[in-house]
């Protein structure tokens, strides 16, 4: 999978599971700069994905910036996330991830 921007919008129906690690260890990867989780366990999804990103204290060369989105439509994450600046990127380009 290749991610198309630099924004992630996941939003969740099936919930978290260790399995899904692969795809939040593929957005560090990728040095997505806003993560976003939706949906169900949208806690624990932005937690898991903080715990990663900061692993076991390894220097990273960006920052991420995650948030969780409780009861709120993907619609509206969508809209935060493009409203969130970031400098020197398309900020209205947001990929979005279901899962």
């Amino acid at each position: 999978m290749k991610i198309n921007a630099q924004k992630v919008v996941l939003f969740s129906t099936s919930g978290y599971a260790e399995k899904h690690d692969a795809l939040l260890n593929l957005l560090i990867d990728e040095k997505i700069l806003l993560f976003c989780a939706a949906g169900k366990d949208c806690e624990l999804w932005h937690d898991i994905m903080d715990e990663l990103f900061v692993g076991f204290g390894e220097e990273r060369d960006f920052f991420m910036m995650t948030t969780w989105h409780t009861d709120e439509s993907l619609e509206d994450v969508i809209g935060f996330a493009k409203s969130y600046d970031i400098e020197g990127i398309d900020n209205e380009k947001v990929e979005i991830i279901q899962v």
